[in-house]
Parts: C-alpha cells; structure tokens; sequence
C-alpha cells in the first residue's frame, strides 16, 4: 500500500555522512518517511595524469568542479590541500553547487566561485573569460555538456576523466527491500545516472503515473521524462531546503 509521506531518495551516498544525510534530516523533520538508496558507485581513474596536470598550475586559467567527486579525485591525485600548489588559489575555481564548493574549501582549501547549475556556471565562466584554458575533471558520463557549452562560447578546456560510474551492486536488493516496507508516494532523483540505473527495476513495483517524479535540475528532469514520465517538481536549486520546496509543491494527492 503506498504511503503518501514516504519518500524514496536514489543519490549517491558521502562516506563519510553516516547518518547525517542532511537531505534527509530535513525531510524527516517535514514529517515525511524517507528512505535512501544508492544507485551508484563511483570508481577513480587517471589520478597519475590529473596530478601531472594539476602539478602545471602555470598552463592554466583556472579550475572547473561540475561535483563532489571531482573535488575527491584532485584531493586523491595530489594527497591532501597542502599538497596543492598555492598558484591554484590565485586562479579562477568554479564550483557547481553548494555541496561542491563546500568540499573544495573542506578538501583543498578553495575559495569558489559557485553557481547552482551548468547553465549559469557556464554564464559565470564567459564573463570571467580566461586566455588560458580551464582543467575540467569529469566523469564517464558528460550529460550535463560543460565542455560543450563552454566550447560553443569559445572558453578552452583541458578535460581529463577522472572517474566512472557504475550502478551499485546491490541497488536491485536495496530497492526490493524498501518497496516491502512502503510504497513511496514521492520518488527523487539527483542525477540521470540514477534515473537509468533504477528505474527499470523500479517502474515493476510502483504505479508510474500516479507516483511524484522529483528531479534535482533540469538535466535530470530531461532523463525522467525519456521515460515518458512527468516530471512532478524540481529543485531549483541542489539543496535539501530546495527539495522540500519541491516536493511540498506536489501537495497531496486528491481523492
């Protein structure tokens, strides 16, 4: 039977959160039952290149974190903030989201420049225009465009993959034993990756057309929606404040 407060989040899951997940916190304390499942699993590569690159501040304008996992790859490349050459701190470092600019303070010591999605990182970037081009460390699945947008507006950058995502190895049990203890009124989504990962094991078990489809960004409300799914609300922006905007902005189901 579903439950109209129970909320079923698919992100990535911080090691080092625990049960400090403060999406979750503040929808728990919204009243809502919320239940986390991680899709996905990330795994580093190219660290020995993303050092050489990052150990040549010189041949560079500055530095692009599009998430979180590319703050943790240049922290595991170098080995920690005070491995980071300070010419860093003088360039341009552009941050896509709170979270992200969070870590590269936490982790590196960066001040950012922080934008709440690609399309105005990408407007910040343009009229910041460098003459050198900007490291942009990514991972395998470039859905959200950075490199081309910036590309199109004539901004240079050095792209180098610095990690792979793979859905996570027990997503499908996970998923099983969520769904046997509600069926969720509203389903969240903080990236496409976890959009094509879940939902084909997801839309067996749920009703897909009276089900709230939340979407983190743009980006991932277009991934909802290929599966022809309507997207409910979105977060205008990546934090929990934002999220329990969005799903307050469903408002309950009549009838």
């Amino acid at each position: 039977m579903e439950n109209q407060k129970a909320v079923l989040v698919f992100k990535a899951i911080s090691d080092d959160l625990g049960d400090k997940d403060p999406y979750v916190n503040i929808l728990a304390d919204k009243g809502f039952s919320v239940q986390t499942i991680p899709v996905l699993e990330f795994k580093f590569r190219n660290l020995i290149v993303l050092k050489e690159k990052l150990d040549r501040p010189d041949r560079y304008g500055g530095i692009i974190f599009s998430n979180p996992r590319c703050v943790q790859a240049v922290a595991d490349a170098i080995g920690g903030a005070d491995e980071l050459p300070d010419e860093w701190r003088k360039l341009s470092v552009f941050a896509v989201g709170e979270t992200t600019a969070r870590q590269a303070k936490d982790m590196l010591d960066l001040n950012t420049t922080t934008s709440s999605n690609v399309a105005t990182t990408t407007s910040t970037i343009v009229k910041k225009r460098s003459l050198k081009p900007l490291l942009l460390p990514t991972g395998n699945i470039q859905l959200d465009t950075l490199d081309r947008l910036l590309s199109k507006q004539g901004v240079a950058t050095d792209l180098v993959e610095v990690y792979t995502t793979v859905p996570h190895p027990q997503v499908e049990e996970n998923l099983q034993a969520a769904l046997e203890d509600s069926i969720p009124h509203y389903i969240v989504y903080f990236s496409p990756s976890g959009v094509h990962s879940s939902y084909p094991i997801l839309k067996e078990a749920v009703d897909v057309k009276e089900t709230k489809w939340i979407s983190i960004g743009p980006t991932t409300g277009a991934a909802i929606e290929s599966y022809g799914l309507k997207v409910s609300a979105s977060a205008s922006k990546p934090t929990p404040e934002c999220l329990a905007e969005a799903i307050a902005s469903c408002g309950p189901r009549s009838g």
